[in-house]
């Protein structure tokens, strides 16, 4: 074999033990992606949520980890009950807030696109990113462009895999990134993700281990 084809054979077999051939070549539209992401999310009215929550004090690095146990009730209803102390759990931050609403909605696609619009981000920018080995669609920007509005969506399960946003409504100086990961765990079934973790920076200030993703057939709390 020539000199010029071995050198070939050994760029694609390189490339495909590192995956980097699945970030290239042609992307399909934005309207495509949001239905893929509508008619794969899971169909609920109300989800209870319980799990361990960590959050990180950003100020003095301290760290408080509690159970978690939050209601979901579409459209975008959330609401957080008190530990078995009867302790206040401290706020969802507002950059979580809103991606867990971008959950909430997935399932209607209209709402869904309308929110997406909302947030400021620009539908007509799409490309490809990697979450470690997951290859992810990307709304909003470029893979390395982590200064503007986005969402990640797996491009093979079509579940929302991150959400960039800015970490104050209208302040472009910082932006948080949330990520949806392990969405085949077991005790969550698909309806929502294992792990919900949110970061500023290289910091993380939240991270959430969701054992369990009830549907709630009672009344909302």
């Amino acid at each position: 074999m020539p000199k010029l084809a071995q050198l070939k054979t050994i760029f694609i077999i390189v490339a495909l033990l590192t995956g980097s051939l699945a970030l290239s070549g042609y992307v399909d539209p934005y309207p495509l992606q949001l239905h893929r992401l509508s008619t794969h999310a899971a169909v609920w009215s109300s989800l209870n949520l319980k799990g361990q929550r960590t959050q990180v004090d950003s100020a003095s690095g301290s760290t408080l980890t509690e159970s978690l146990n939050l209601t979901l009730t579409r459209p975008d209803r959330v609401a957080l009950v008190g530990n078995e102390a009867g302790q206040t759990p401290t706020a969802i931050p507002s950059p979580l807030r809103q991606a867990l609403n971008l959950l909430m909605l997935a399932a209607d696609k209209p709402a869904l696109h309308k929110r997406i619009g909302q947030l400021g981000i620009a539908t007509g920018t799409i490309g490809l990113g990697r979450i470690g080995r997951t290859v992810c669609v990307i709304v909003g920007a470029g893979e390395h462009q982590t200064k503007l509005p986005q969402i990640w969506i797996d491009k093979d399960r079509h579940h929302l895999a991150r959400v960039i946003l800015p970490l104050v409504a209208g302040n472009a100086d910082a932006f948080a990134e949330i990520t949806f990961s392990d969405w085949d765990f077991p005790g969550t079934g698909g309806r929502f993700p294992h792990t919900v973790t949110l970061r500023v920076g290289e910091t993380r200030i939240e991270h959430w281990v969701i054992e369990t993703a009830q549907p709630n057939t009672g009344r909302r709390p």
